[in-house]
């Protein structure tokens, strides 16, 4: 495993990946609901929308590989990263919100935003739910046994029969609606995809996944990323309004697509020689990431809706990739900025 004062780069590597692919999604999405489903554009945006699941995932997986592989007092969960996080919510919470009330000149519009905070907020609040659990997970992590007892029944609680069951929704409602109200009844909603998730990267970062394995994981992420997309395509022009269920949050595939992410960077990097150059390249980059992470739908937001410039403004196979990288730069050298600002570099980003 690659390491540089303590720093696991490949965690690094993913962490601009993961941003990207987000930057990707969004910047696609903007655009979705102006698209006649099964048009050259829809079916561009939702192969973008669909290959970029895997994002949010894989930064659950960083957290969970390193948060549960150390033991830090809960005191300084607390202190050090929770209150950065609530820090920062509530910053570009007021930032969002004025932001909207600028463009809609209405409080009771941007009111929300204060306590919601804008649509890629949501993270944070999960992220601060999941570092609350950290003292309890690390129980379950302590024992390999038990461990592997808790994903294997946490993937047939919140994949497999959750999404069977939506699956059966989709093609006989009345079906579905009654297998859901039986599966109701074990109450089981405790037990989230993304606690799942999080411990799972301890699991791949911490395990010696043999190497027939991980081909085996390589390949179903392939046919996942190509499965949703398919998918998705066929269910849309079928008319089914379920279309983006195959990429939905916690379904199998996308969380197929992020292990095999994961996996993949981490045997990729192992024993590489990475130039010193590279290594702070990553290093700062992976530093910058969570203030671009926040930043990015302001400066996309802006893009689209004061420069005119969306996925449909020309083709959207190059405007997504135009759009994707200009908001993925400007952001990081926005969060750049404000890292070099005493107190706002420390508790905003």
């Amino acid at each position: 495993m690659n390491h540089n004062n303590n720093r696991i780069i490949y965690f690094d590597f993913l962490r601009i990946v993961a941003l990207f692919a987000v930057i990707w999604v969004h910047s696609a999405v903007q655009s979705f609901g102006l698209t006649e489903v099964g048009s050259f554009q829809w079916i561009v945006i939702d192969f973008f929308s669909s290959t970029g699941r895997f994002s949010i995932p894989v930064f659950v997986m960083i957290s969970g590989a390193l948060f549960l592989g150390r033991d830090i007092p809960i005191g300084v969960i607390y202190r050090k990263n929770i209150l950065r996080i609530v820090t920062a919510f509530v910053f570009w919470a007021l930032f969002y919100a004025l932001w909207i009330y600028k463009q809609t000149g209405s409080v009771s519009h941007a009111l929300p935003y204060l306590y919601n905070g804008f649509y890629h907020m949501w993270f944070l609040y999960m992220i601060v739910g999941l570092y609350v659990l950290i003292p309890v997970l690390r129980r379950i992590t302590a024992d390999k046994n038990i461990l592997r007892y808790f994903l294997y029944l946490s993937l047939v609680i919140v994949y497999i029969i959750p999404r069977f069951i939506a699956w059966i929704s989709v093609f006989n409602t009345d079906l579905g609606d009654k297998t859901a109200q039986v599966w109701n009844y074990f109450d089981l909603s405790s037990i989230s995809c993304y606690v799942f998730i999080f411990v799972l990267g301890y699991y791949i970062a911490n395990t010696d996944i043999p190497k027939h394995i991980r081909y085996i994981s390589y390949a179903c992420a392939l046919l996942c990323f190509a499965g949703a997309f398919f998918t998705s395509w066929y269910l849309g022009v079928a008319g089914f309004e379920s279309y983006s269920l195959p990429y939905a949050s916690c379904s199998l595939g996308v969380l197929m697509e992020a292990v095999g992410v994961f996996m993949a960077a981490r045997y990729g990097f192992m024993n590489k020689k990475i130039s010193p150059k590279m290594e702070r390249f990553l290093g700062n980059m992976s530093k910058y990431n969570f203030g671009a992470y926040l930043t990015h739908a302001f400066v996309l937001d802006f893009i689209n809706k004061y420069l005119g410039f969306t996925v449909l403004s020309i083709n959207p196979i190059l405007a997504d990739i135009v759009l994707t990288c200009i908001v993925f730069t400007v952001s990081f050298v926005i969060s750049a900025i404000i890292n070099r600002i005493p107190v706002l570099g420390k508790y905003i980003v």
